[in-house]
């Protein structure tokens, strides 16, 4: 139950769906690559990754894919490369580490500057 309820309190969330599905007609894909739990066992990580799973695709439908990985492996490692791959993430270093001068980009999301507003950012980048 660690990620059950509702973790969208603040958002806007008929916004944050019609800005997806407007990247998504952009041929933007949309994953999830979230870090499972530091040093867990592989029992509670498949715990963990299939509530994960349940949590993205009922309150994120438009997520392609959802990556649960061990605690601490860069994240630019998973899922298919693209020319331009955007993060979107609340942790500063894990953003700091992902920029890179011409093919990642990331969004560093916090109560202020929400994952709305960075998708906005998104399309404004690629439209």
């Amino acid at each position: 139950g660690a990620f059950e309820g509702d973790f969208l309190p603040e958002i806007d969330v008929p916004k944050l769906y019609r800005l997806a599905r407007l990247l998504n007609a952009l041929n933007v894909k949309i994953d999830v690559v979230t870090w499972l739990p530091m040093d867990c066992s592989k029992e509670y990580g498949a715990v963990c990754t299939a509530e994960k799973e349940k949590w993205v695709r009922q309150n994120l439908p438009f997520v392609d894919k959802v990556y649960c990985i061990d605690y601490g492996i860069p994240k630019q490692t998973v899922g298919k490369k693209a020319s331009t791959m955007y993060l979107v993430d609340d942790n500063t270093e894990i953003c700091e580490k992902w920029n890179t001068a011409k093919q990642r980009k990331a969004f560093n999301v916090n109560r202020e500057y929400t994952i709305v507003n960075a998708f906005e950012d998104i399309i404004k980048a690629i439209a």
